[in-house]
């Protein structure tokens, strides 16, 4: 069964599931980071890759793992959203900064209200997954949609 849509049509749709989607995606990620925690102490834990050295050593290796995968797939959707959403991010680099900065920002928010610790391997983590998420929009720019403008030159 062939489908029959123009790649503009599809990319409408997609950029206005996203303009849907960043406020749900964001009440989440404020959730996950912020409201769904107690108040402790400031703590600052600036030593590059502590989580991956405590998962290398680890008893419980499953919780660093999880700790791990769960701050990287945290702003995957970011990436993958911002790209659709704002041709401005659609460079590695623009997304680099934008997912480097929503991290910091989340980081510093946890810190300043002691809602969590302020983790250079979480800001690392976080713009990994945004850097993911954004390697998935250019996959599927170059996979789905050019085939869509090929199958219609055809």
């Amino acid at each position: 069964m062939k489908i029959n849509i123009s790649r503009q049509k599809l990319e409408r749709i997609i950029i206005i599931m996203c303009w849907l989607l960043m406020p749900v995606y964001l009440y989440f990620v404020i959730k996950l980071t912020l409201r769904g925690r107690h108040l402790s102490h400031r703590k600052m834990i600036l030593w590059p890759f502590w989580e991956y050295r405590k998962l290398y050593k680890s008893t419980r290796p499953f919780y660093w793992v999880k700790q791990i995968f769960c701050n990287i797939i945290m702003l995957l959707p970011w990436g993958l959203m911002l790209s659709f959403m704002n041709e401005r991010f659609r460079s590695a680099k623009r997304l680099l900064l934008a997912g480097a900065g929503f991290s910091f920002f989340i980081e510093m928010t946890q810190f300043i209200l002691k809602r969590g610790h302020f983790e250079l391997d979480d800001l690392m983590n976080n713009t990994l997954g945004a850097l993911i998420g954004y390697g998935i929009y250019v996959l599927i720019e170059r996979k789905l949609l050019s085939r869509l403008s090929d199958e219609k030159n055809e």
